[in-house]
């Protein structure tokens, strides 16, 4: 059972997320966000609250038919790095930007050493702190919060992880992925 704490701090987060969702989306109005809609389905987890994060991301890497796009500052976790590699086996295109910075540390290098041997397209953004973390699943599915990929994020943090489907929603957090991904700071990583 949840104490009235947890359960004001996951209202409070849904809240919060909901009003950036509003305030930074550009072409989807607040209104088609709020509306009821078997198409706007949103799952959440709060780690050592309710749900686990690293559940609600490997259940979206592994319902994965087409894409995936990932953003994501710190990447160490093996479990997801395998689950990506099956869904590139599967035919899913999946690509990744990561910190270059995070990615120097030598059991993050050969994660995505293997990750790019499974043809997976890996790049670094070089000039600036890359501190985001989203993933878009099949432009049907945005998954985002606090989690990185990493043990201490899976066991030892409190961390969230929302996952939004929303088609309009993902085309615009696309789009800025997009951006990156083609930005001159950003280099396809090599050993």
């Amino acid at each position: 059972m949840l104490s009235t704490s947890n359960i004001v701090l996951i209202l409070a987060l849904i809240g919060s997320i909901a009003l950036n969702i509003l305030f930074f989306s550009k072409s989807t109005s607040p209104e088609k966000l709020l509306q009821p809609s078997n198409d706007h389905e949103v799952e959440y987890a709060f780690s050592q609250l309710s749900n686990d994060p690293k559940t609600l991301l490997l259940n979206a890497i592994g319902e994965s038919t087409s894409t995936i796009d990932i953003a994501i500052y710190n990447f160490e976790d093996p479990e997801i790095s395998e689950a990506l590699i099956e869904a590139s086996d599967r035919g899913v295109k999946v690509r990744v930007i990561t910190d270059s910075e995070k990615s120097k540390k030598k059991n993050r290098a050969k994660l995505l050493n293997t990750l790019t041997d499974n043809g997976i397209d890996v790049k670094i953004v070089t000039s600036k702190k890359m501190h985001l973390k989203m993933t878009m699943v099949d432009e049907r599915l945005v998954v985002f919060g606090s989690y990185n990929f990493t043990a201490e994020s899976a066991s030892e943090n409190m961390e969230q992880l929302v996952s939004i489907s929303n088609i309009n929603l993902v085309k615009e957090w696309t789009d800025v992925f997009e951006k990156v991904w083609h930005q001159s700071d950003t280099e396809t990583w090599s050993k």
